[in-house]
């Protein structure tokens, strides 16, 4: 799966508030949705950023889709803002590079 953000004033159909991410499944009934995306996720002009790029483009590569347009990768900023970061030690508990983790890190900071 892969979600896309397009900012706090872009609504995919589901109003303001809930409308800004579009969430694509590519599970079990879902598989082969991430083909209708082939085409944007394979175009240059857009710039898409990540989290464990390396990952992802392998992945998708396997599905027959060569990822173009790198803006970043949250990953990777991370690790160069901070190299001391520890690996998670549980879910509940999560430090280190992980989605989870730099985002209780945010909110905690605001």
């Amino acid at each position: 799966c892969l979600s896309i953000y397009s900012g706090p004033d872009f609504d995919y159909g589901l109003g303001l508030e809930k409308g800004s991410v579009l969430w694509i499944d590519n599970l079990d009934d879902a598989y082969g949705v991430l083909q209708y995306f082939k085409d944007w996720l394979q175009d240059e002009r857009y710039l898409k950023v990540w989290h464990n790029y390396g990952f992802d483009r392998h992945v998708l590569w396997n599905e027959g889709i060569n990822v173009q347009g790198f803006g970043g990768d949250t990953m990777h900023m991370a690790r160069l803002q901070d190299t001391s970061r520890s690996k998670a030690t549980s879910f509940k508990n999560a430090t280190g590079y992980g989605l989870e983790a730099l985002s209780n890190d945010l909110l905690e900071m605001r």
